[in-house]
């Protein structure tokens, strides 16, 4: 005859109660996905007290495969409801393919990305010239301005200091 005690023994120690984020990391699902659950009362649930107020755990077996209780094996409800389905296999060709093309398009980034460094440091450098360019351009004018001004000869006994009358100010009107 079998001890009713220790078959409630074990299926207490059959499983855990977890939190969402350890229970979401062992189910391989996310969190969303696992509340969802829980409104539909499709997994056992309990709510507790913790240090920052009240978080659920999620009775989990130890022995827990997604395809034990039924669960997820039809997405088609989830999927509607806009839930990530479980990433396929790594070795499918498809996402071997799809990996190829990621890392493809990413040496062409860090191509553009080199490309774009060296242009915005020749655009620097064109700056840098174009502002002396300009600076030595102004110089020019004004130099040109000095040489076309028209030349005043002094005769002897001139000098070239002006005399300005000074009024008071009051007689400016």
């Amino acid at each position: 005859m079998t001890n009713p005690k220790a078959e409630v023994l074990e299926m207490v120690e059959a499983g855990e109660w977890l939190n969402l984020a350890d229970a979401s990391h062992r189910m391989k699902v996310s969190i969303q996905t696992l509340r969802r659950r829980i409104k539909k009362r499709k997994i056992q649930s309990r709510q507790v007290d913790n240090p920052f107020g009240k978080s659920y755990e999620v009775w989990v077996d130890h022995d827990y495969t997604p395809e034990q209780e039924g669960i997820d094996l039809d997405y088609s409800s989830e999927q509607e409801e806009g839930v990530d389905k479980p990433s396929p296999k790594v070795g499918d060709p498809a996402n071997l393919e799809l990996i190829r093309l990621v890392d493809r398009l990413q040496r062409e980034n860090r191509e553009l990305v080199e490309a774009a460094t060296v242009w915005q440091a020749r655009a620097g450098m064109l700056m840098e010239h174009l502002s002396h360019t300009q600076l030595q351009l102004t110089e020019a004018q004004q130099a040109i301005k000095v040489l076309e001004a028209p030349k005043v000869e002094l005769k002897v006994g001139e000098s070239r200091e002006v005399v300005i009358e000074t009024k008071p100010w009051w007689k400016f009107w």
